[in-house]
């Protein structure tokens, strides 16, 4: 097969999602395209072709694909295009994140040809897998597409591309029916720069003053408004963050590797 174009899709609050994507999408020499889906999940996305290649990304939360981006991967549209899943989670565990992700752009009309999860720096702060993707994990992305960019020049046709084996389980991991209590913080440091409000993907921070929550229940707790505040302004205190936290560090800090499929 002969890929004309590889088109990313990705959500990505904390740019690890990115980062991993653009560097599998890096061992192909071909034009290039990028969806970002992080801020806007109403963009214009063509129908795909077959001589088409997508690889698409997500961070895991909580096990899952993210609640947020669920109906957007729904409605993709595409005619046996391959297509590359991706799960980036913060060195707990991937779950069903990779089937779920698998299952809709099967659903979409999609082949999957090939499925990774990767490892980011935990949006729950800075210390747990602190800053990954790192280079290795770059290096491993880039040699997962150049493997899937050997797969796919074997293959003579779509309909030549094996059957996918990809680990998680259906039902899916049940997602938490309680409702978000949990928002960001302010600190006094805050210099109203507006970073923070221009970068939150649901859109809940105040324009005119950043210590503001205009929807508490729509906050993602992706942590995107403290990891890029300069002056480190913002901050999560509640209870059940911080307890998740705990842990994590607690049984989450020895390093884990990707974990590719092909």
């Amino acid at each position: 097969m002969v890929i004309s174009r590889v088109n990313l899709i990705y959500f990505s609050p904390t740019d690890t999602t990115e980062k991993t994507v653009r560097a599998i999408a890096s061992a192909f020499d071909c034009e290039k395209q990028e969806y970002d889906i992080t801020l806007n999940r109403k963009i214009t996305v063509p129908a795909f072709a077959a001589d088409e290649l997508v690889i698409a990304g997500v961070p895991v939360y909580g096990g899952r694909v993210p609640a947020l981006v669920e109906k957007f991967f729904q409605s993709l549209k595409a005619s046996g295009t391959p297509a590359v899943v991706v799960g980036v989670y913060g060195n707990r565990h991937y779950d069903d994140a990779l089937l779920e992700l698998a299952d809709y752009l099967k659903a979409d009309g999609f082949t999957v040809c090939a499925a990774g999860a990767f490892i980011g720096e935990h949006s729950f702060g800075n210390e747990i897998a602190t800053g990954r993707p790192d280079t290795e994990d770059l290096i491993k992305a880039k040699g997962f597409g150049a493997e899937v960019k050997v797969k796919l020049d074997a293959a003579a046709s779509i309909e030549a591309l094996a059957a996918l084996e990809i680990p998680g389980n259906h039902p899916y991991k049940e997602r938490s029916s309680a409702p978000n209590t949990a928002a960001p913080k302010t600190t006094d440091a805050c210099v109203k720069c507006g970073i923070c409000v221009k970068n939150c993907p649901v859109g809940i921070i105040d324009p005119e003053d950043p210590s503001k929550i205009t929807d508490v229940s729509k906050c993602q707790r992706c942590f995107s408004c403290v990891k890029r505040c300069p002056v480190h302004a913002k901050y999560f205190d509640q209870e059940g963050v911080l307890g998740a936290m705990a842990f994590l560090k607690a049984k989450c800090s020895e390093r884990r590797e990707p974990e590719m499929f092909i």
